[in-house]
């Protein structure tokens, strides 16, 4: 006789619940490498919001939150809106406290409302650590946010961009009242920071009045063309400069061009360039001035575009220098024939970077990529025989569904230039022209070892070109 069915050991139940997830396998430091991998771009990113990704890692489990809270890299990013909420002030408190003693990325947001001073004061608690600040608030809010400064609390300030924003004078009343706003805000905030590197003001009407550290500044930027020029270029270490033009003549002159012997990389609109002498410059940006267009008929301010070529070939004429990368936002210029004729050939010999804006027919796009691809004879070489990068930016995102006419001529001119592209840039947010991009040449160009980029979300795609790929944020 068999054994008894009763003499077999019974295996135990498993219940779901005893089962541990792969992911709750895997080692601490794999995890953490996973948990810094899920931070979102400071877009959708948000220090006070108790429903953010880092707050939803820890409340999932203890053995989670322990590694969470216990990995300080991942708060190192403070971005922050105004709110009287308390319990947003204890979260804020507590992301700070997580983040040990590392160095800050601090980010200040809001439009018009104003921080809590209890915000405030958790803040700069911190601001001995902050190594990189960015600020957007009214002109007025920034100084209400700095009444707890003093140039003492910056000591490891590396970078900092201030967006302060405020409305244009429509009145001579107006413009006093906003004048004497800006009087009585301090912009001697960043004068001694003693590591600061790189800055960029959006600061209407007030540039001239913010004062940087002359010897460790090597990037900055300013609001308002050709007026801080001068105070800027004084700086014999600045190597990059962004000037964001504002309500002015922005061709008026200083007499001669400001010449400066090391600066290497710069973003303006065009007619700035009648002002410089740049022997060294490597990398130009040449700004979409439509905006700029539209405010200054509103205030009567002549139109300069059309002088816009003539600007770029005057200042190549005078400073010599051999740029490798230029990048061209200005559709009027890439539709003028003198860029093809006159400015690519007087740099043949250095140009490895081009980025032009998507003219808005591919008769216009073929006749520019091949002028550039091949000279008069089909042996001569083009414009760039050098060129291994590539930027296509597009003058309009709501109208890049309309441009599927020269979709099929942008993807025959990356395919011509593949055997010598090592990078490609499409400036487009919408994904149903990358995807039609993909299946035409972008797939067979990364096959090819070609790295393709898309657009950068978030602010920092205000500095396209020299400072597009220098961002700092996670």
């Amino acid at each position: 006789m068999g054994p008894s069915s009763t003499s077999v050991d019974a295996p135990c139940p498993v219940f779901p619940s005893d089962i541990l997830a792969p992911i709750q396998r895997l080692p601490p430091e794999v995890l953490s490498e996973i948990f810094w991998q899920c931070i979102p771009r400071e877009e959708d990113d948000d220090a006070c919001d108790p429903r953010g990704v880092r707050w939803a890692i820890a409340c999932s489990c203890s053995v989670w939150r322990q590694l969470a809270l216990g990995q300080p890299r991942l708060w190192t990013t403070v971005i922050v809106s105004p709110t009287d909420d308390t319990l947003k002030h204890n979260i804020l408190q507590q992301h700070l406290l997580s983040s040990k003693k590392l160095k800050l990325k601090v980010a200040l947001r809001g439009g018009e409302a104003r921080f809590a001073d209890v915000q405030l004061r958790i803040l700069f608690e911190t601001s001995r650590r902050w190594r990189l600040l960015d600020i957007r608030q009214p002109h007025d809010g920034v100084d209400y946010v700095f009444q707890y400064w003093s140039p003492s609390i910056f000591p490891v300030l590396e970078e900092v961009m201030m967006e302060a924003g405020t409305h244009a004078p429509t009145s001579d009343s107006d413009h006093e009242d906003l004048m004497a706003s800006m009087d009585r805000c301090k912009w001697e905030w960043f004068e001694e920071a003693p590591r600061l590197q790189r800055a960029c003001f959006c600061i209407p009407f007030g540039d001239s009045r913010v004062r940087l550290p002359p010897k460790t500044l090597h990037v900055a930027g300013l609001h308002a063309a050709n007026r801080g020029l001068p105070k800027d270029l004084a700086n014999p270490d600045l190597v990059e400069l962004v000037v964001i033009a504002d309500l002015i003549s922005m061709r008026e002159t200083f007499g001669q061009p400001l010449l400066h012997e090391r600066l290497r990389r710069l973003r303006c609109v065009a007619a700035t360039l009648s002002n410089l002498d740049l022997p060294a410059l490597e990398e130009l940006s040449v700004d979409d001035p439509t905006w700029l267009e539209r405010i200054n008929e509103a205030h009567s301010i002549p139109d300069t575009s059309q002088y816009a070529v003539q600007d770029l070939i005057g200042f190549l004429d005078r400073s010599k220098c051999r740029l490798r990368n230029l990048h061209i936002y200005d559709l009027k210029m890439t539709m003028d024939e003198r860029l093809l004729s006159e400015v690519f050939p007087r740099l043949t010999g250095s140009l490895k970077s081009v980025g032009l804006t998507v003219a808005p027919s591919d008769e216009q796009t073929g006749r520019i990529w091949r002028a550039l691809k091949k000279g008069e004879s089909e042996d001569a070489p083009g414009a760039v025989p050098l060129l291994r990068e590539i930027d296509l930016a597009f003058p309009d995102q709501d109208q890049v569904p309309l441009l599927e006419s020269v979709t099929t001529c942008l993807a025959d001119m990356l395919l011509s230039w593949k055997e010598q592209l090592k990078e490609v840039r499409l400036d487009v947010i919408d994904k149903n022209y990358t995807t039609r991009m993909e299946e035409l040449c972008i797939n067979e160009l990364e096959g090819l070892g070609v790295k393709v980029f898309g657009a950068t979300p978030g602010h920092w795609l205000v500095f396209q070109g020299p400072w597009l790929d220098r961002e700092n944020w996670s």
